[in-house]
């Protein structure tokens, strides 16, 4: 299995400063994408601790699903990835409760970690992932905000959502509480896939069918990171925007046959 992944961060033209924070590791294939919380209280910090922690228990892990037989490494894949959730949260908790300059501070974390044709992601918070897959887009998270939540319970509509005032509360966070609860979801990888992770800068300016079109769209994974910071931008987001976008390929004639394809639909665009 051929991995091209690329990444892109950019603190938006309405921010003083960026508190995101991303990781993009070869090996093991591990992506993850960090929204710090609190401001002035130090939400880079938060971030920035949550991803460091994860990439580096994930790293050090490693050898414990690769030495497994096959089928067996990719439930451990998703503990290991929950695991270095819950202890990004604990440093984060800790070093926040004992710290009065970092009281307060927090942050979102959505993960993926690609192993044996296998995707695990984990996530706390509503950074989110994607899946396009033959031109359709899935979202794999569930955003943990009280928007979200209200439209689960079917107390307000999709559109209301949109011009909710409370749009950016969110009810489960990185380093809010001693213990965090992260969701889980493994899917099989498939020729051709894109994973996109992102921070809510991304998904609250463009719908799930406009990155699906830009996905389509994208000459390669640096083309769409690019892509969708600046079609963000200019549909107005008042975020940080960061995104890791991830292409998937069986082999190289794989990747060399749906490089031309993309190429030819882009032509067809352009005429």
């Amino acid at each position: 299995m051929k991995i091209y992944a690329s990444a892109l961060s950019d603190k938006g033209p309405f921010r003083e400063k960026n508190e995101d924070y991303f990781c993009v590791e070869k090996a093991p294939a591990l992506f993850i994408v960090a929204d710090g919380i609190g401001g002035s209280l130090a939400g880079e910090v938060a971030s920035r601790m949550a991803v460091e922690v994860v990439r580096d228990f994930v790293a050090e892990k490693e050898g414990d699903f690769r030495d497994l037989n096959s089928g067996d490494e990719h439930s451990v894949c998703a503990t290991t990835l929950a695991e270095g959730v819950k202890l990004a949260n604990s440093a984060i908790f800790d070093i926040s409760q004992n710290n009065a300059s970092y009281r307060g501070m927090g942050t979102t974390l959505t993960s993926a970690l690609i192993f044996n044709e296998r995707l695990s992601v984990v996530h706390v918070g509503d950074s989110r992932a994607y899946l396009i897959r033959a031109g359709c887009i899935q979202q794999l998270t569930d955003d943990h905000s009280l928007v979200a939540e209200q439209i689960r319970l079917g107390l307000i509509t999709e559109e209301d959502a949109e011009h909710s005032t409370i749009k950016n509360v969110i009810t489960r966070s990185i380093g809010a509480n001693p213990e965090v609860e992260a969701d889980i979801n493994e899917i099989n990888m498939a020729d051709g896939d894109i994973v996109i992770l992102c921070s809510d800068g991304i998904s609250s300016a463009l719908t799930n069918d406009e990155i699906a079109a830009y996905g389509k769209n994208a000459k390669n994974a640096e083309d769409l990171c690019r892509t969708l910071v600046n079609s963000a931008i200019a549909a107005g987001s008042r975020d940080n925007m960061t995104v890791v976008a991830v292409y998937i390929y069986k082999d190289a004639i794989s990747h060399l046959f749906n490089s031309i394809a993309s190429c030819v639909r882009r032509q067809n665009k352009d005429d």
